[in-house]
């Protein structure tokens, strides 16, 4: 399908780029009462309930086919059983503007990977430069000459952990699931994969809930209803709407909402080093983007 001529994807870029930018902070708030699996389970749980719902009311029908909920499964896992657990983990060491800063590395790994998935995806001289800049950007964030205490670097590669889950589900799930059912089948299936995946870990480490407040609970709702349930579809019609090209500066704007929430409503801050490796990351990948749209105009 072509995308619109208008600019009537601009309110949805701006959201999901709002959205995703504050899950962290959400993620952070929710800690203060819930456990790191109980924040990951919750979300994929409220995430399928809210697609569900509109699947129903939609009257849209699941795909029966196993071979895409085999598919459905393995996405579930590499996009939000385990990072979404590891960013959950991450955040009880680093703080959620620092969180925030590592998923701008996402596209990185992305590019990585889909260039092993995806045949057409094949590495350039203006691609590899780019991706060098953005991994120099990792360890500028990192910061290894100033001896980073055991706490923040074990929580750094939680969530870099996190971040190379995301680049590899992201080429796997366009190769093996992207076109092969509607966009709500798609979203759904995979967040219920998620949930029934975790549903048993949930049980299995169950803790209940310490110090319940508002707070919490309200950031664990947003989480799932609308940065996950919400923002999988927002995400979807914004690559329908806009294109791809676009849809994929969400992640270079998303640090920047982030580092605002998190300094702002938590009084967190970050160092210079943290800030300037950001701004080496996003540009790395932002000349790697500027190099596959070239490669696709020729």
């Amino acid at each position: 399908m072509t995308k619109r001529s208008s600019t009537s994807w601009v309110p949805i870029y701006l959201a999901l780029t709002l959205t995703w930018g504050l899950s962290f902070l959400f993620i952070r708030v929710a800690l203060t009462s819930f456990a790191p699996l109980q924040i990951s389970f919750l979300r994929i749980a409220l995430g399928s309930a809210t697609l569900f719902i509109v699947a129903r009311v939609r009257r849209i029908k699941l795909p029966l086919n196993p071979s895409l909920w085999f598919h459905a499964t393995v996405t579930a896992l590499l996009l939000n059983v385990i990072p979404f657990s590891l960013y959950a983990y991450g955040e009880v060491r680093v703080s959620s503007a620092l969180a925030g800063i590592w998923n701008a590395a996402t596209p990185l790994f992305t590019v990585v990977f889909a260039s092993m998935l995806i045949r057409s995806e094949r590495p350039t001289r203006g691609r590899v430069i780019g991706l060098i800049t953005s991994f120099a950007g990792v360890i500028f964030v990192l910061g290894p000459w100033q001896g980073a205490q055991h706490s923040d670097l074990v929580g750094s590669i939680e969530c870099i952990a996190a971040t190379l889950c995301y680049g590899i589900g992201a080429p796997y799930s366009r190769k093996f699931l992207s076109g092969k059912t509607g966009i709500i089948e798609q979203s759904l299936i995979q967040l219920i994969c998620g949930a029934v995946i975790m549903l048993p870990l949930e049980v299995i480490t169950y803790r209940a809930p310490h110090d319940l407040h508002f707070n919490s609970l309200l950031a664990i709702g947003l989480l799932g209803a609308v940065g996950t349930g919400g923002a999988y579809l927002a995400m979807n019609t914004l690559f329908r709407e806009a294109g791809p090209t676009i849809a994929s500066t969400v992640t270079y704007v998303m640090p920047l909402v982030s580092t605002i929430a998190g300094i702002g409503f938590l009084g967190e801050s970050l160092t210079w080093n943290q800030l300037g490796g950001a701004t080496v990351i996003v540009g790395g990948m932002a000349l790697t983007q500027r190099t596959i749209n070239r490669a696709k105009d020729l």
